[in-house]
C-alpha cells in the first residue's frame, strides 16, 4: 500500500506524462500510523521529490498538482467509536495538514490546491466525500489546471 514503490513505473510507463495530480493524506491519519501532520507532509515531500526526479524521463518533467486532502469530519471519533480508526488526535491533525502541505509544496515549487476549501466530509462516516463534495472538488481541480495552462500559454 505504498504507492512510491510504484510511482517510478507508473510515471515511465505513461511517458511522456503533461501533468501528475497528487492527493494524499488521510489514511496517514489513522490512530494506527500515530502520525502527525508535519510527518504526513514530509511523506508528501518524498513523493513529490520522486515524480520530479529526471532521471525518469526522456522527455520533460511533468507539471505537478498536490491536492491536500479534505478535513475529518468533526464527529469523526463519535462515528468511529473507541476503537475506531480515527480520533479527535487524528481531526485534530487534519486541520494542520494542508497548511504543511501548502509548505512543503511552496519548497518544492509545485502548485497545490487545498481540499479543504472546496469540499468536505460527509456525515455519514466523517471521512469520505458524498457526491456533492466530489463534484465541487472536481471542478476545483478543473479551475485549477485550466488556470494554469492559460498561464503557460501567456
Amino acid at each position: 500500500r505504498n504507492g512510491l514503490r510504484a510511482l517510478d513505473m507508473l510515471l515511465m510507463s505513461h511517458e511522456p506524462v503533461d501533468l501528475v495530480v497528487v492527493m494524499l493524506g488521510t489514511n496517514d491519519l489513522k490512530t494506527f500510523f500515530n502520525a502527525r501532520a508535519k510527518a504526513v507532509a514530509r511523506g508528501a515531500r518524498t513523493f513529490l521529490r520522486q515524480i520530479k526526479n529526471p532521471f525518469l524521463y526522456r522527455y520533460k518533467e511533468p507539471d505537478i498538482l498536490m491536492v491536500a486532502p479534505i478535513l475529518l469530519g468533526e464527529a469523526i471519533a463519535q462515528t468511529e467509536g473507541e476503537c475506531g480508526d480515527f480520533d479527535e488526535e487524528s481531526l485534530r491533525q487534519s486541520k494542520y495538514l494542508g497548511r504543511e502541505i501548502q509548505t512543503v509544496c511552496e519548497e518544492l515549487g509545485v502548485a497545490f490546491l487545498n481540499a479543504a476549501d472546496f469540499a468536505h466530509a460527509s456525515p455519514v462516516d466523517n471521512v469520505h466525500m458524498d457526491e456533492t463534495n466530489h463534484g465541487r472538488l472536481a471542478r476545483a481541480i478543473h479551475q485549477t489546471i485550466e488556470e494554469r495552462k492559460k498561464g503557460e500559454g501567456q
